[in-house]
């Protein structure tokens, strides 16, 4: 959302924040656009919209499930969003490739506060066999520390954006190893099956 647009930002913070940001940052945070091949950004929107519809996964294939939780400020601001996915391959390159299918967006609101996405998070995990969940280090700590007082198996904490060496609480990050691996040892596999194919968990 373009922020001169909202009833809530005066001029002056848009003068303010046009001063105080780089043209990209401005472009960013205060127009609500998307980046654009930039490595400083995990993905651009024409790389996004590329993905919608494609299939990364073959039926039979080994994969891995993760709860994906970006946690946001809620009050009708930014969206607190939670996506379930599938995870095989390795590396980032190469016939076997880290690949990620997004079979479902549970969560996606921008009236939650932490304790209603908390729960949220608890119930859908809940449903989703050896799932891991991964949540934002960040705004997210006190939604991490509520999913680990309930109970819930494998919360990582992750740093979104960060420096792989520190994207989660183990200092190993996520993506610094191969999905399939990290699930094997912990024997989190699935088969992917007819209902995989068609998008349903």
């Amino acid at each position: 959302m373009d922020s001169r647009d909202s009833p809530l930002v005066s001029s002056a913070f848009i003068e303010e924040k046009q001063q105080e940001y780089t043209e990209e940052e401005f472009t960013i945070k205060v127009l609500g656009e998307f980046p654009e091949s930039r490595d400083d950004y995990l993905l651009g929107r024409k790389a996004a919209e590329a993905c919608i519809g494609r299939k990364v996964i073959s039926w039979g294939e080994s994969y891995g499930i993760m709860l994906s939780c970006d946690v946001g400020a809620g009050e009708y601001r930014d969206k607190s969003v939670a996506i379930v996915a599938h995870v095989t391959g390795h590396g980032d390159f190469g016939p076997d490739a880290r690949r990620v299918q997004i079979v479902a967006v549970p969560i996606n609101s921008n009236t939650r506060n932490l304790q209603d996405f908390s729960g949220a998070i608890f119930n859908t995990a809940s449903e989703l066999e050896n799932v891991t969940t991964l949540v934002d280090a960040g705004m997210g700590v006190a939604v991490c520390q509520a999913l680990e007082s309930m109970g819930l198996p494998e919360v990582k904490r992750v740093k979104w954006g960060a420096p792989r060496a520190t994207s989660c609480a183990t200092r190993r990050g996520f993506s610094t190893f191969a999905p399939r691996r990290w699930f094997m040892q912990r024997g989190r596999q699935r088969r992917a099956g007819p209902e995989s194919d068609r998008g349903h968990l």
